[in-house]
């Protein structure tokens, strides 16, 4: 038991480290603080005001959520590690690789977390001087996009596609 209780701390660690980097708990007082704004009586005064204050608020609570319900079930975890139960050992190894697992498509998201990526995208391709090949790698890079974006979970959309008179695709819009 004492293996799982090493890894539950090793998991821990490696969640507070991510936790300070995303700076989560200057994040949970803004939280906080958003909340006490429209909990006010007058908040509903200036529409526009509101509206921008919810909708922040509600980002800002749709991101840190996953991140509290992870820090809430690893610290259980640690928790039921140190107990030592050998009973509890094969439900331990398994629920910590799962948040092992979360942890790790968290940390994903995080790479899409600056003040753009939330936003629609508009992808141009073209094949530019080169010919057949140029129009066929074109084509290419198109497929290979289109593939990111499927296995991303991002929809997508073909606007214009020109194809090439041999091979390929002059340019596409995406």
């Amino acid at each position: 038991m004492n293996g799982l209780e090493k890894d539950a701390e090793v998991l821990a660690s490696e969640l507070a480290g991510v936790l300070k980097q995303l700076k989560f708990d200057e994040l949970e007082k803004e939280a906080g603080a958003l909340a006490q704004q429209t909990s006010e009586p007058d908040f509903w005064q200036d529409s526009a005001r509101a509206q921008l204050v919810s909708q922040r608020q509600a980002k800002l609570e749709r991101r840190l959520e996953p991140w509290r319900e992870l820090k809430k079930e690893v610290n259980e975890l640690v928790e039921l590690a140190k107990i030592g139960d050998a009973s509890l050992e094969k439900d331990l190894a398994s629920q910590l690789a799962n948040a092992s697992q979360k942890l790790a498509a968290l940390k994903d998201e995080l790479k899409l977390a600056g003040p753009y990526d939330d936003h629609d995208v508009i992808l141009t391709l073209s094949a530019g001087a080169g010919g057949t090949d140029a129009q066929d790698w074109a084509e290419m890079l198109l497929r290979m996009y289109l593939r990111f974006a499927e296995k991303s979970g991002w929809r997508t959309s073909i606007v214009d596609e020109s194809a090439g008179e041999e091979a390929g695709i002059k340019s596409a819009t995406i």
